[in-house]
């Protein structure tokens, strides 16, 4: 399934910053998780893809809705993972099988909300590393 890894240039201004106000890096890590998480569950819930039809859909498949709406978002200290909760056969219908074809909304969701997720990772970055210059 999909995941998001960030890479930075200037890491010891963004680590000596996190020393010197741990308490506002850990908020605005907080912010970006939650917005970050956010942009991918619209991007799932607006985009439907649409069982039965052709091409390829960009949000969870809708047949009978399960897999759009039963998406859980599950933070933790400095990571957010978003998922099908309650649905057994979400990874099935994701990976595929023998028989059907995979709809791997999850990756679609992320690679279309790449761009966004950096910028909102950039803007926290900058809010982090600001504080150095106060």
């Amino acid at each position: 399934m999909a995941t998001f890894k960030i890479t930075t240039k200037g890491l010891e201004e963004v680590k000596r910053a996190i020393r010197r106000n741990p308490m506002r890096a850990r908020q605005e890590i907080n912010n970006f998780l939650v917005r970050g998480m956010a942009k991918y569950k619209s991007q799932i819930n607006r985009h439907p893809w649409r069982v039965g039809q052709s091409g390829q859909g960009k949000g969870a498949p809708v047949d009978t809705s399960n897999l759009r709406q039963l998406h859980q978002t599950i933070f933790e200290k400095y990571r957010a993972r978003i998922f099908p909760a309650n649905v057994k056969y979400a990874r099935w219908v994701h990976d595929g099988t023998k028989i059907m074809r995979e709809r791997p909304w999850l990756d679609q969701a992320k690679e279309d909300q790449d761009r966004e997720i950096e910028r909102l990772a950039n803007d926290m970055l900058k809010n982090i590393v600001g504080d150095l210059a106060k």
